[in-house]
């Protein structure tokens, strides 16, 4: 990961078989946005939570291509053709009543969850179980959920800092629309950081 101006720059790597690397890096804007890196040639995404109380807060995901117009072929693609709102794909999710539609004949079979219709709705539903609010002292973390623990460490000094009056982090040294989640492939020799302006200054300060 990768720190910057705006939050943090995350990467997921995988290995190809000619020795190349796949990588998408998705851009984490503080406090409440979210880039989410497409295929190379298909549209962008991108997620805000924000809070609605100290209970509830509100998820919207956004679909954009900056090269050509959407069209509902593209939309209901993106979106697993799981509702025919187009403004509300998690329309026929279901609820704890049904199990969110959770397939259990599925997990028999070898699905990992049973949520089958949208790799999202996973999200959502391990969210929704957990309750209004739940004791984060209890939570059992791993290494995969660094990204996690570093996004909270980070909200939670910015809290110290503004209540010392300091000043609010993350309003300065960027442009928001120069901001953009990557899908890209490079050669052995090369790093997902060479790709990034952030990354380029992170590497040249490590």
């Amino acid at each position: 990961m990768n720190p910057t101006p705006y939050g943090l720059q995350e990467s997921a790597l995988r290995k190809m078989g000619d020795g190349s690397t796949y990588a998408r890096v998705r851009e984490i804007v503080l406090p409440f946005y979210t880039f989410i890196p497409g295929p190379q040639d298909g549209p962008c995404g991108g997620r805000m939570s924000v809070p609605i109380d100290d209970e509830t807060s509100a998820e919207w995901y956004i679909v954009y291509d900056p090269r050509r117009p959407l069209t509902k072929e593209v939309i209901d693609t993106t979106f697993f053709n799981t509702s025919d709102d187009p403004d509300n794909f998690a329309l026929n999710m279901g609820d704890a009543s049904n199990l969110w539609g959770q397939d259990r004949e599925a997990m028999k079979n070898g699905h990992f969850s049973g949520l089958t219709t949208n790799l999202s709705f996973e999200d959502f539903v391990v969210q929704a179980s957990m309750g209004r609010r739940y004791d984060r002292s209890q939570e059992q973390l791993g290494s995969a959920d660094i990204i996690i623990v570093k996004v909270r460490k980070m909200m939670s000094e910015a809290l110290v800092m503004l209540e010392k009056g300091g000043k609010v982090p993350w309003l300065e040294g960027f442009s928001y629309p120069a901001i953009r989640a990557q899908s890209l492939v490079y050669g052995p020799t090369n790093s997902w950081r060479d790709f990034s302006r952030e990354g380029q200054e992170a590497s040249a300060n490590s």
